[in-house]
């Protein structure tokens, strides 16, 4: 009993300090960089904690959205958010693109604030999916199959797709800006990804590399 409130406030300590460190990504390497951008003033990097440098805020805000029950009320604002973001990027984007002649930089980006709160979204939204009550379902497709041989290859897709997106397009002639790339690109590249990870698991040697 002891040790299990132990590991809780462990745990809850954990959360508080991820959420902080959350607080200060949204901040400085998501927040802040925008605003800057938007008014055309060059953001100082060194302002950025050590901390939350890069990609790291999609560990924190993984885990704790992970970790916490979240409300209909709070998961409709995270939602809502999500929308958002999507308009922000797709419709921002084509109308500064339109301003400038070309694909404007400004709300795109792994960082910038449209695609983490899409991707917080995404995230929430799978999170309370009751996959038991879905796979139940469609018993005879074999759902539950597939997604337990694509968890056995979710890393290797998350290693090997950078390679794929810039692969694609010049292997079909298509354009990487182009409508039809951005629509379909992103299934295609997940699908090539899968299957070339499955291939490379079945090779003797590459396969004790490849997860």
């Amino acid at each position: 009993m002891l040790w299990g409130s132990r590991l809780a406030l462990y745990e809850f300590g954990i959360l508080e300090l991820f959420r902080y460190a959350i607080y200060l990504g949204l901040i400085f390497v998501v927040i802040l960089p925008l605003i800057f951008d938007l008014l055309g003033v060059n953001y100082n990097e060194n302002l950025t904690p050590p901390l939350v440098m890069g990609w790291i805020i999609y560990v924190f805000l993984g885990y704790n959205l992970s970790r916490v029950d979240l409300s209909l009320k709070q998961r409709r604002i995270i939602y809502i958010c999500g929308i958002l973001g999507w308009v922000m990027q797709f419709f921002g984007t084509w109308w500064l693109s339109a301003k400038i002649g070309k694909v404007d930089e400004t709300f795109k980006g792994y960082t910038n604030l449209p695609c983490v709160m899409q991707a917080a979204a995404v995230f929430v939204l799978f999170k309370q999916i009751d996959y038991e009550k879905w796979l139940a379902k469609f018993p005879k497709l074999r759902l539950e199959k597939l997604i337990n041989w694509l968890a056995g290859v979710t890393f290797g897709i998350y290693l090997i797709h950078g390679y794929i997106i810039y692969t694609l397009p010049d292997l079909w002639g298509f354009s990487a800006t182009s409508w039809v790339w951005r629509t379909f690109g992103t299934v295609a590249v997940f699908v090539a990804s899968a299957g070339t990870t499955w291939a490379l698991q079945k090779i003797p040697l590459v396969r004790r590399i490849v997860p």
